[in-house]
C-alpha cells in the first residue's frame, strides 16, 4: 500500500487499485461510493 499526502487530498494506491480519498471531516456517500468502486470493494 502506498500513501502519498497532499494538501487537502490523500492518494490511496494498492496493488492496482489506485484513488484519491479527501480528508474532511466529513464524506459525502456519493463520494464513499465512487472510492469504494475505484478501489475494486463490492459492496
Amino acid at each position: 500500500m502506498v500513501l502519498v499526502e497532499g494538501a487537502k487530498h490523500t492518494k490511496v494506491v494498492i496493488g492496482e487499485a489506485r484513488t484519491v480519498v479527501p480528508r474532511h471531516s466529513e464524506i459525502n456517500e456519493r463520494t464513499a461510493r465512487a472510492i469504494l468502486r475505484q478501489m475494486g470493494v463490492q459492496r
